[in-house]
């Protein structure tokens, strides 16, 4: 393994009805609003590769200490797959991806995020833009213990 790899993260799997089981990249994230506040507690995140922009539940943004909802920028237009056309308004926000309190987790300090009330698969979606594009992802997703891990 290299040494700029972080630690492994299982895929996670479900069951999805009559599909089968899915494989899924979740990590367990870490909020807070800056270094001057404590980090709220883990919050399952899927590392969403497809996804433009990164994007948090509102329901969870409540839970992130200091957080401020006047420092939510003006709605903006998104669209899903799923839903069509939603808003969202960008907040940054301090992410800590992986095992808390390994001190192994990856920081991104001040990473540009989306809040959304729209129903989310999971209360976080990793995307590209302001997160993923920072840092390099390796993933090893078959044989018997598939798994991801962030680069340094």
């Amino acid at each position: 393994m290299d040494p700029r790899h972080g630690i492994a993260h299982p895929f996670t799997t479900r069951s999805c009805g009559s599909f089968g089981r899915v494989a899924q990249p979740l990590v367990r994230v870490h909020l807070r609003s800056d270094a001057s506040h404590r980090w709220s507690g883990p919050i399952e995140a899927l590392v969403d590769t497809g996804a433009a922009i990164t994007l948090v539940s509102n329901d969870f943004l409540v839970a992130v200490p200091g957080f401020d909802p006047s420092l939510l920028g003006p709605e903006l237009p998104w669209q899903t797959a799923v839903h069509g056309r939603e808003t969202c308004r960008l907040v940054t926000l301090d992410l800590k991806l992986g095992r808390a309190p390994d001190d192994r987790s990856f920081v991104l300090d001040q990473a540009r995020v989306y809040a959304t009330s729209s129903r989310l698969v999971a209360p976080i979606l990793l995307g590209q833009h302001g997160v993923l594009d920072h840092v390099g992802l390796v993933h090893r997703n078959v044989g018997p213990n598939p798994h991801f891990r962030f680069l340094r």
